[in-house]
């Protein structure tokens, strides 16, 4: 009679030790870190074409189809984001914002809203924000500068032919 209510005791030991580490593990499924070696795309998009009525996390696909973007050269958007360090248990208040979006290998987009003071960002598809620190930094603002720099000459080479169309 004791080996059933051994085999018990058993069960439920090998089960109370398992339910934290399954736990453990289930919570850090969601917070892998991002394989920026994947990427096939990473558009900065022009903040005055923003949706006006909408907040960036509620942006449609079809919001973001009528926004103005710049294509990133992906050697350079992977060098430097792939130093972008998670950031665990802090939030952040914004005061401004940009808008990117992350394509994958695998077919995955991610919406990433980006700080205007350049520091950090966060992934709005996993809900995580990201730092950049000392050279990484200096690295993540030279990209962004002039990634945004051509973004806005790329615009201005197109309007003078809408305004030629509007007339």
């Amino acid at each position: 009679m004791l080996a059933p209510m051994q085999k018990t005791l058993t069960n439920i030991l090998t089960t109370w030790m398992l339910a934290p580490l399954t736990f453990l593990l289930l919570i850090s499924c969601g917070r892998t870190k991002i394989d920026w070696t994947q990427l096939t795309s990473f558009r900065i998009y022009d903040y005055k074409t923003f949706p006006q009525d909408k907040d960036i996390n509620s942006f449609s696909d079809n919001d973001i189809r009528e926004m103005n973007f710049i294509e990133t050269d992906l050697v350079e958007a992977n060098k430097v984001l792939s130093k972008a360090k998670p950031l665990d248990n802090k939030t952040y208040l914004w005061k401004g914002h940009h808008f990117a979006m992350a394509t994958f290998a695998n077919g995955q987009k991610r919406r990433i809203q980006i700080s205007v003071y350049g520091g950090f960002f966060k992934d709005l598809t996993g809900k995580r924000y990201y730092e950049f620190k000392d050279e990484a930094r200096q690295d993540w603002d030279k990209f962004w500068e002039e990634n945004y720099a051509s973004l806005h000459k790329q615009i201005e080479s197109i309007q003078p032919e809408r305004k030629v169309k509007e007339r």
